[in-house]
């Protein structure tokens, strides 16, 4: 494939974290940009082969019933010149694998997360997505299979009305507003990601495979090493893959820390500036905040120890990892509240200036992996080190210490939807 023009996204390999969507400045209408290199994006590579590319071009046109712009979509096969082939007045376009309909759907739920700006509308109503390995496997079965499956189908959605939270329910529920379309998007994509969440704690290898499915990480890592122009540890490259996923999941750190709706407001977050010799900047890895407060946010890996040897008086010996570490997040609080309060008109990568105030501003530590470093322990030393880590959280000032499994907890707990106890 030749070089992708400006203006185009590719979506088989690009992250669509790194776009945004805004409004024009006399809001007349909005536009797609990368947030990286500034480029308006116009058409999206959904799907490629050898010889050819399925590609979506997108545009807006204000709507004449609410404040927002409505997307228009146009779906084009083109050649690896981004030639347009010639195509017949009415297409069916095939995706040849579940990854591409996974993909496109994935474009959709980028549109509707800007929901204060995209008015989607009806948009599941005008369009029907099939993954060809499902037609072909369904095209396989005889005429009496195929009927099986469809009844089936009819069963299961009869079945589950008469149950009172079938199809009937949740459209009834849509069109009285009770919930919405991004809803559903939401829930489905946070559940997705806990899962993933899940298999980064627990399966071993599993964030080797998340690096290379989520191409956006290798950039981040590149980016780092360029800027300190040093080869990083596997550690660090660790690291900034959670800093990726937490901030690829801004939600997780919403809800529960302080009671208070908590978002992310800038990634790697410079609390200090350098010093002569270019040298000794202090960068925290989130600041998150609420409306008006900000919170620093300091990440390590969950294989970091948080306990060393056994102490005396019943006691136990914290790493030297822990304590490092919340004398470095001290370190970046310290030096970020003299920035924040010092700086006029304190600018984010986003463009906006930082309205928040950093007074006396809380710390978070993500840090280790509590439950499964204390799993081989008798019952009797679970206790101690649990009671020791909690005698020093609650002791330390302004500084919530979460381990990744409580924080795996928090996030379960968002997404159930039924008040079953989780964890």
């Amino acid at each position: 494939m030749n070089k992708i023009p400006t203006g185009c996204f590719d979506l088989t390999t690009s992250d669509l974290i790194d776009l945004e969507i805004k409004r024009q400045s006399n809001e007349k209408n909005c536009y797609i940009q990368n947030k990286n290199t500034q480029d308006f994006i116009t058409t999206f590579i959904l799907d490629k082969n050898t010889r050819t590319l399925l590609t979506c071009e997108v545009t807006f046109y204000p709507s004449s019933k609410t404040s927002k712009y409505v997307p228009r979509l146009i779906f084009k096969r083109k050649n690896l010149n981004f030639e347009e082939k010639q195509e017949k007045e009415t297409e069916n376009y095939y995706f040849n694998k579940a990854e591409t309909c996974e993909t496109f759907w994935k474009f959709i739920g980028f549109l509707k997360s800007f929901k204060d700006i995209v008015d989607t509308g009806d948009f599941e109503k005008k369009f029907s997505v099939s993954s060809v390995e499902f037609i072909d496997e369904f095209a396989k079965q005889d005429i009496g299979k195929q009927k099986n499956v469809v009844r089936q189908l009819m069963d299961k959605l009869q079945q589950n009305d008469k149950q009172d939270n079938g199809f009937k329910t949740i459209q009834s529920l849509l069109d009285d507003g009770t919930i919405t379309s991004d809803d559903i998007v939401n829930t489905g994509y946070r559940k997705a990601q806990l899962n993933i969440f899940d298999r980064l704690l627990k399966e071993e290898g599993y964030i080797q495979e998340y690096k290379k499915t989520e191409k956006s990480i290798l950039t981040l890592i590149n980016e780092f090493e360029k800027k300190h122009q040093k080869t990083i540890s596997e550690k660090s490259k660790d690291e900034i893959t959670w800093q990726y996923f937490f901030n690829k999941n801004p939600w997780i750190f919403g809800y529960g820390l302080d009671y208070r709706f908590q978002n992310i407001l800038q990634k790697e977050f410079s609390a200090s500036d350098t010093d002569a010799s270019g040298k000794g900047q202090v960068n925290t890895d989130f600041l998150i905040g609420d409306n008006n407060f900000t919170t620093f946010v300091e990440i390590k890996k969950p294989e970091t120890d948080i306990f060393d040897d056994k102490n005396r008086s019943g006691s136990w010996k914290f790493s030297k990892d822990l304590t490092y570490a919340v004398s470095q997040i001290l370190e970046q609080k310290a030096r970020g509240e003299i920035k924040i309060e010092t700086t006029r008109n304190l600018s984010l990568s986003n463009g906006e200036y930082l309205k928040q105030h950093s007074y006396d501003s809380k710390c978070i530590l993500i840090f280790g992996n509590l439950e499964k470093e204390i799993l081989d322990y008798n019952e009797t030393k679970r206790d101690i080190l649990k009671k020791t880590f909690e005698l020093y959280r609650r002791n330390s000032r302004n500084i919530e210490i979460l381990t990744y499994d409580e924080l795996y907890c928090r996030a379960e707990h968002i997404c159930k939807s039924n008040n079953k106890k989780v964890c």
